[in-house]
């Protein structure tokens, strides 16, 4: 067993790339290294047969290259170290604090998640897309939820930047409060350009364009008449056309990697920046936001520098991937 000397911040990293057409195993020589602890902190434990299901669990969301990259591998098994650790220290605050997630409280945010799906079903492939049971999901909300309570303790007693920092910070950051030029639009999506001149002289007609978005416009925004809100300029090329428009003004048929649109300008903006009682509220928590992020992850640094940190060496040299393509 091998003490960590030092270790940064406990900052689980996201290495989420995409879905993955690919099987990953983590395997070890069962007769060798079966339940061999990996990781110890005090009396809790991290065994090489559960370690080798998360990190499996973990690379089945990424691509094969990266699967198969010994560098990307090793980062993945440091970030499980990481998050073992950081549960620890979670767990462990909680304890000693009596600190406990009630079912209440655990039936309300999952609902609260469960109320951002359409449908049961979509829901449930949120998670088993990221290889995980209901048991272990609910697992780590109720982790994720103690995990709030101990920043709102740890960060209770940071301060609110006063005015002079707010506008000390806008001046600094000046360029970032500018509003773009922008065009407010709806518009009509179509497979093709003949359907779309269809469409185009039905418009011209006088009649209802946003009946004709809801009944006709293969785009998502079909459903609320073609509205799309402000577009900036420099979103998408076809978009950058209609700035050319007059408001009120109808396109040509313009082509797209979408599809053929017909677009109509309803309002537009000009680029300006933006006052400093424009922006004051935002400047203000996020400056705020940021302290309590940076006193939170001293905090946790803090931690585990002070943690007797055991780990095997040989137990985690030994957790091999194997990648297998479908």
């Amino acid at each position: 067993m091998k003490k960590i000397r030092k270790l940064g911040p406990v900052l689980v990293a996201g290495f989420f790339i995409g879905k993955a057409s690919l099987l990953t195993s983590c395997s070890f020589d069962r007769e060798k290294s079966k339940n061999l602890v990996v990781v110890q902190v005090n009396d809790t434990k991290l065994d090489s047969e559960r370690f080798a299901k998360e990190l499996s669990q973990r690379l089945k969301t990424y691509d094969i290259l990266s699967a198969r990259d010994d560098q990307f591998v090793a980062q993945a098994k440091q970030s499980i170290i990481h998050e073992f650790l950081h549960q620890f220290i979670v767990n462990t605050w909680a304890e000693k604090n009596s600190i406990q997630i009630s079912k209440e409280e655990l039936e309300k945010a999952f609902q609260n998640i469960r109320s951002q799906y359409p449908d049961d079903i979509s829901f449930r492939e949120s998670f088993a897309e990221e290889n995980l049971k209901m048991e272990d999901w609910l697992k780590k909300l109720k982790l994720k939820l103690l995990e709030k309570k101990l920043q709102e303790s740890i960060t209770a007693e940071v301060e609110k930047p006063n005015t002079k920092e707010a506008k000390d910070y806008y001046k600094e950051n000046k360029s970032r409060f500018k509003i773009k030029q922008a065009i407010k639009i709806r518009q009509i999506v179509t497979e093709n350009r003949l359907e779309g001149e269809r469409i185009r002289k039905k418009v011209r007609r006088g009649q209802n364009f946003e009946e004709l978005a809801k009944k006709y416009s293969i785009s998502p925004d079909a459903s609320s008449g073609g509205h799309t809100g402000w577009i900036e300029k420099s979103t998408m090329d076809v978009f950058d056309k209609a700035f050319n428009l007059r408001r009120g003004a109808t396109s040509p048929i313009w082509e797209s990697p979408y599809g053929h649109h017909i677009i109509q300008v309803l309002k537009t903006r000009s680029a300006r920046q933006l006052a400093y009682s424009d922006v004051k509220d935002q400047i203000i928590q996020e400056i705020f936001e940021d302290r309590k992020q940076a006193t939170y992850t001293a905090w946790i640094d803090k931690q585990v520098k002070s943690l007797k940190v055991l780990i095997n060496e040989e137990a985690l040299k030994a957790i091999k991937v194997d990648v297998n393509i479908q």
